[in-house]
């Protein structure tokens, strides 16, 4: 006689212990490299390009969000966008974002996550007054975060914030 405890275990078997593939692998949310910011920064000169093909990388699914690369969580509170909350990145958040190879073509306005020798940057880019400088603008000036200058030479790799999936901890 099978009790429900019995029951639930044999219904719960993987689609790989039924010899199915597993139901991600026929859509566009396969898991992707999940890295965490500091490995990001370490992969110097390769950066994101590195730590995203590293075998230790754990992976992670994001639903409804196909074009990316990887996966990176955001920290601090300088990309908190007061006059537009929907466009904040707040701390914890999951930031999916698409490796951006051409530096002949810079999408100024958008947010970028920046691999530097100073760590992984999430800022929005815009154009500096200075030759060979972007400019990198959080979204809370309010709290004193002020726009700055980083040499282009010093950016070993750039991606294309393209989603921000929000996180609470209740």
């Amino acid at each position: 006689m099978l009790n429900e405890q019995d029951e639930y275990k044999n219904e719960s078997s993987t689609s790989e212990e039924k010899g199915q593939k597993p139901h991600y692998e026929d859509t566009n949310y396969k898991p992707r490299p999940y890295i965490d910011a500091f490995y990001g920064a370490l992969g110097v000169p390769n950066g994101f390009t590195l730590a995203v093909r590293a075998d230790e990388c754990e992976q992670i699914s994001i639903p409804f969000i196909s074009n990316y690369d990887f996966s990176i969580k955001g920290r601090g509170d300088s990309m908190i966008n007061r006059k537009n909350p929907d466009r904040s990145i707040c701390d914890g958040d999951l930031i999916a974002c698409r490796i951006w190879t051409s530096r002949s073509y810079i999408q100024w306005g958008q947010v970028y996550a920046l691999a530097t020798s100073q760590g992984v940057v999430i800022k929005q880019i815009k154009e500096s007054e200075k030759e060979g400088y972007i400019k990198c603008v959080s979204f809370n000036e309010e709290d004193g975060y002020t726009p700055y200058d980083i040499p282009v030479e010093e950016i070993y790799d750039w991606a294309l914030v393209v989603s921000v999936t929000h996180t609470a901890k209740w």
